[in-house]
């Protein structure tokens, strides 16, 4: 017969698929797993049935749910921290683009073919994609929807109520001009997404909080398809795309890039690239790359969004390669780690942030430079990200505590 076994291993949750002799229940006392090589061709699993040892043999196929548990990926971390970082630059130069005009802008702010604000988003989806793939793998649809919703939505409300706060002390008065109905698309965490046709109450997400709640919405059926056939997904998914831009101006009236068909490609190519670059594969890495060069080179001006998600790929899989040198493989942050942890937090609130910050009028030239500026704004995010955090971690810990709780 087959069973479920939950275990607290390392304070994480694990779901163990065990096959158990038909004659013997098996009784929640103990669990052993042995490596039997270093390229986990086989492995045993020892429990306690009845006070008695049993050892069984798994298949190869189900040593990936027998495996231990995952570490976190530096390369992961590192992109999910770097494509942050781009975005906050992005809205930072917006912000005093808007004020102070072009001179007053940090590095580069973009074009309508490369935007760093854009290119960000693009690579922080594909790594969303790549992370729940790796980690989720055999999660049941339910489990995932349950922690998805434990992830999302919690921190979210409790950042808009923080900004909602600061907004208010900062602007003495706060007030919106939507119908009290509309409130409920904040509710769902849409409300930025659809603030470009509706009145909202949208105050902190921006518009890919909407876009990432759909996908992950969709994923138990995204991943289904992307390890039964990951190539023809990911080509169905662009053949979906180049469809949906030739009809775009048709059909929408919002920003091509920001559409969930747009954010699907680059989401799904994570997917795929989890089941393509697996065990250190460098190959593929280099295939995709060399493929993604080729059309920017050739290419670019054909199709805009196009050319920034080509763009995203090409960055995402450049850092794969880049990761997998001897230099790179082992590295490991744990302030690096922290940053990815809370990356999600600081997104919400830091354009708030800028836009507070950059209001002031500060009465030296030092704190009105730009690069003061910026990092005040980034300094006063990843304090105020880490805030909105900890007050989830307390309010909610009740709730997320019984989901490490399952010992044998």
């Amino acid at each position: 017969m087959k069973g479920f076994v939950w275990v607290d291993w390392w304070r994480m949750q694990y779901e163990l698929c065990t096959k158990a002799p038909q004659c013997m229940c098996p009784i929640k006392l103990s669990l052993k797993i042995f490596i039997h090589s270093d390229e986990l061709q086989t492995q045993y699993l020892v429990i306690i049935y009845n006070h008695r040892a049993d050892t069984l043999l798994l298949s190869k196929q189900e040593i990936s749910l027998m495996s231990l548990p995952p570490k976190r990926l530096f390369a992961i971390d590192f992109m999910r921290v770097f494509s942050l970082l781009m975005i906050i630059l992005f809205h930072f130069n917006v912000e005093m683009i808007t004020r102070r005009g072009y001179g007053d802008m940090i590095l580069w702010h973009g074009n309508d073919y490369f935007d760093l604000g854009q290119i960000g988003v693009g690579l922080f989806v594909i790594i969303s994609g790549y992370s729940l793939t790796m980690s989720s793998e055999f999660i049941s649809t339910r489990d995932f929807y349950k922690k998805r919703l434990l992830r999302i939505f919690p921190q979210f409300y409790i950042s808009y109520i923080a900004c909602l706060f600061l907004l208010f002390i900062f602007n003495g008065s706060i007030s919106f001009s939507a119908p009290t109905e509309n409130f409920i698309f904040t509710v769902m965490g849409f409300d930025g997404y659809l603030n470009y046709k509706l009145q909202t109450f949208y105050v902190t997400g921006e518009w890919f909080l909407g876009a990432i709640i759909s996908l992950y919405a969709l994923f138990p059926f995204i991943r289904s398809a992307i390890y039964k056939h990951p190539i023809i997904t990911l080509s169905s998914s662009l053949f979906v795309f180049l469809l949906n831009s030739h009809l775009y101006s048709i059909l929408y009236t919002v920003n091509e890039w920001n559409n969930i068909v747009s954010m699907a490609v680059l989401f799904i190519f994570g997917g795929v690239a989890k089941v393509l670059f697996s065990n250190g594969d460098i190959k593929n890495k280099f295939i995709i790359s060399v493929l993604c060069a080729l059309y920017l080179l050739v290419f670019i001006n054909d199709n805009i969004v196009l050319t920034k998600i080509i763009t995203a790929i090409f960055i995402f899989c450049i850092l794969m390669l880049v990761f997998e040198l001897k230099a790179f493989s082992t590295m490991h942050s744990s302030i690096l780690n922290k940053l990815a942890e809370l990356s999600f937090a600081i997104f919400l609130v830091h354009h708030v942030i800028i836009y507070i910050i950059t209001s002031i009028n500060f009465d030296t030239s030092f704190l009105q430079n730009k690069y003061t500026l910026f990092s005040m704004c980034l300094i006063s995010s990843f304090i105020f990200g880490n805030i909105c955090h900890l007050l989830n971690c307390l309010l909610f810990k009740k709730y997320s505590l019984p989901w490490r709780r399952h010992i044998l």
